[in-house]
């Protein structure tokens, strides 16, 4: 029997890697970065605001992530929700609020 998986690519290229999983009201963000340049913020900083304004469009209310970099999510306008620790390495859940 085969599932439906719930995450989507949004963006992809050689640089980075966007996916969401949608959650119902929620989606949750998946971001891989290959290499980093300032190019590849700048282009990152435009497709995540697409995704944004898509979503919104589309009825989630909230777009969550966890990071073990959180500065990185934050610069893209994420705020703190909680962390925990495993593995010995913290993370941080980040969120959007869309509406």
């Amino acid at each position: 029997m085969q599932t439906k998986s719930l995450k989507q690519t949004i963006y992809q290229d050689s640089d980075v890697h966007f996916e969401v999983e949608d959650l119902g009201v929620w989606a949750f963000l998946h971001c891989e970065v290959q290499h980093w340049s300032p190019s590849v913020f700048k282009r990152s900083i435009r497709v995540f605001a697409q995704f944004l304004n898509e979503a919104a469009q589309k009825g989630y209310e909230k777009i969550v992530t966890i990071s073990p970099n959180p500065k990185f999510c934050k610069v893209f306008g994420g705020t703190f929700e909680s962390a925990f620790t495993q593995n010995g390495i913290t993370y941080e859940v980040i969120k959007w609020e869309l509406k």
